[in-house]
């Protein structure tokens, strides 16, 4: 392994969270044991369908901290693969490279509603990416009241990363829908939007939703927050 490329690992390492240090130690330490000494090495052990899925994981994580966008191609196809988990770490990989050429895939994803998993993970990658080429798709899936509650609700907060305007609209009349998750989340990009079109809407709902959404917490209590955040814009 080069020097220059061991020093790259633990600076990854130190500048994640402390809570996230011990994971990503174990992911490192994973990948070299199993011999990779270079991003070439990672995009290799990946692309092996032959290797162990939690190394080819491994992997995947790595060459998302590595920001390099030599594996954009190679991290789609991972993303095209069944195994739940290396799906959603090649979308989260995808969301921290940040590269252009992804975007359009990730949109044919996103749409292709027959497998729901894939759609959310695509959802989730679009909003990380961050190019607003994606609000519109977004927004559609948002609205479609056919499409799995879990979808729409991570097509909110993607909306709310994005940072469009052409989203509030939607978003207010989503704080309507029969779905806690699409409520929740959809105050939860309002807040981050900051518009104050939201308020009166966030405001009725934070007068009155009681309903919680499981691993969180009451809709009203987002709803409130949202508002907070918006007048703090303002202020």
């Amino acid at each position: 392994m080069s020097e220059e490329f061991e020093t790259e690992l633990r600076t990854i390492i130190q500048r994640l969270p402390p809570d996230l240090r011990t994971q990503a130690r174990w992911n490192v330490e994973l990948l070299l044991g199993e011999g990779v000494d270079s991003v070439d090495a990672c995009m290799a052990i990946l692309q092996d369908r032959s290797t162990n899925i939690d190394v080819r994981g491994s992997a995947c994580w790595l060459l998302g901290q590595l920001r390099d966008r030599r594996a954009a191609g190679i991290l789609l196809a991972a993303f095209e693969e069944q195994d739940l988990g290396l799906r959603w770490e090649a979308a989260k990989s995808l969301g921290a490279l940040r590269d252009e050429r992804t975007v359009q895939p990730l949109i044919a994803a996103l749409l292709d509603t027959i497998d729901v998993d894939k759609s959310t993970a695509a959802a989730y990658a679009l909003g990380a990416v961050g190019d607003t080429r994606a609000v519109e798709p977004l927004i559609g899936v948002l609205l479609d009241p056919s499409a799995d509650p879990k979808l729409r609700g991570q097509a909110a907060e993607s909306l709310a990363y994005l940072g469009d305007d052409r989203a509030v609209t939607p978003l207010i009349r989503a704080l309507r829908d029969a779905s806690v998750e699409v409520r929740f989340w959809s105050a939860f990009a309002l807040g981050s939007l900051g518009d104050p079109r939201a308020v009166s809407e966030l405001e009725r709902l934070a007068a009155t939703n009681e309903a919680v959404l499981p691993g969180w917490w009451a809709v009203k209590e987002e709803a409130a927050r949202a508002v907070e955040q918006i007048r703090d814009r303002r202020r």
